[in-house]
């Protein structure tokens, strides 16, 4: 039942297990919450103007931050914006928002929502994209006055790099999404909305056969000199002979390792869980590797108990000396993948190996596969076309020559 408030009453007031709620009697919605802690608070409850919802509830300010006097000043103020139909929540967190720079919320994304949501891999690629792309152009700005324009205008200075403008996008988008989620721009303001993406053309380069013969001659080289140490030299032959990615074979445990069954039994990768299968020549560079007392990763860093932290310089100095100075490591498990298309092998049995979640990602592998097929494809028809002609009137067929991809032959 509502109180006519007073100093005398307010004090009076001793709190219980539960929060408290007490009206007054004399400004319609001017309240007291009461906490188990004891802390007094003054509030404003309200219905939105025009609108058949539950009550609003405002927070004014703590008893004894304020006194009685001012909070019902503040409340009768209030209440006459309310009537005015200015909702002084909304007015709050629209202050909120202004205050709040895109560094600052970028900051809390990466804390509360990238490193407990997100692989490892993936909050190094949003750490990336923040501190090489979004932040020098919009760190500054207030998280609830970017706008599309500003997305759009990121998004075109990077079109020379098509695919990192897009990765830049999609961060947007889901940064956005959870500002909306957190309250801190209304919702269906995201401003990345209608923004076209740029087509993307996957990048292919795999390594010939003579390609493969000049690096296996340079990783055992500098094997001999030990320019690089073994497991530098293992974690290449690894991913060469698996097809793996960097991730699995860098952070590669020994507990892992079945040799017995030749199988990698990964607990987690970009896919989940995953096995690799092992060949011949991947159990003979684990079976020569040294195991590191205290170390459980196959291919151990300077650090104790840690794994090589980089080895993209290595790689360099490697593909360098082999003469594939555009190879990047990542390429070696295409190259893997196209052995297997060239030796016509199915794609479902390529995205097994490779641990492909989806066939669509195998799918770029497909034009390697045809030649295979189409040499079957030929022994066939011309075994039928030997059976169907009569003895004696056999022709001599001239085989096809194949047309290297890319020339200029006419059709």
């Amino acid at each position: 039942m509502p109180t006519k408030f007073t100093k005398t009453f307010i004090d009076s007031i001793v709190s219980t297990a539960k929060d408290q709620l007490v009206w007054d009697s004399g400004i319609a919605g001017f309240g007291l919450k009461t906490t188990p802690t004891g802390r007094k608070v003054f509030v404003l409850q309200h219905h939105r103007s025009g609108r058949k919802t539950p009550a609003r509830r405002y927070t004014i300010g703590a008893y004894g931050q304020l006194t009685l006097d001012q909070a019902r000043k503040e409340a009768i103020r209030l209440n006459g914006k309310i009537a005015s139909g200015v909702d002084p929540a909304e007015t709050r967190k629209a202050q909120a928002r202004a205050a709040v720079s895109l560094r600052q919320f970028s900051e809390r994304y990466m804390s509360e929502y990238a490193v407990p949501h997100k692989k490892t891999s993936s909050v190094q690629e949003d750490r990336r994209n923040l501190d090489n792309h979004i932040l020098p152009a919009l760190g500054s700005k207030a998280l609830g006055k970017i706008t599309r324009g500003d997305i759009s205008k990121l998004h075109h200075a990077l079109r020379k790099t098509p695919i990192a403008a897009n990765r830049v996008i999609a961060l947007f988008v889901t940064m956005m999404n959870l500002a909306e989620r957190w309250e801190l721009r209304p919702d269906g303001s995201n401003p990345c909305r209608h923004i076209q993406r740029y087509k993307e053309v996957a990048r292919e380069r795999f390594l010939s056969g003579e390609e493969l013969g000049r690096l296996g001659k340079v990783l055992a080289q500098v094997e001999g000199e030990k320019t690089h140490g073994p497991f530098i030299i293992a974690l290449f032959r690894l991913l060469i002979f698996t097809g793996s990615r960097l991730s699995e074979v860098r952070l590669l445990k020994w507990e892992y390792v079945d040799l017995k069954e030749r199988r990698l039994n990964l607990p987690d990768s970009k896919t989940g869980k995953k096995v690799i299968t092992l060949n011949a020549p991947a159990v003979a560079v684990l079976d020569q590797l040294p195991r590191i007392e205290g170390n459980p990763y196959v291919c151990c860093g300077n650090r104790a108990g840690r794994p090589l932290r980089t080895v993209h310089n290595a790689w360099r100095h490697i593909r360098g000396l082999a003469k594939l100075d555009d190879v990047r490591i990542h390429d070696l498990r295409h190259s893997f993948a196209s052995v297997a298309a060239g030796s016509g092998m199915g794609l479902p049995i390529i995205g097994s190996l490779l641990g492909h979640r989806q066939a669509e990602t195998t799918k770029r592998y497909s034009h390697l596969h045809q030649d295979p097929l189409r040499e079957a494809s030929e022994v066939i028809a011309q075994r039928i076309k030997d059976a169907m002609e009569p003895e004696g009137v056999k022709a001599d067929v001239v085989p096809l020559k194949t047309q290297r991809r890319g020339g200029g032959g006419q059709g």
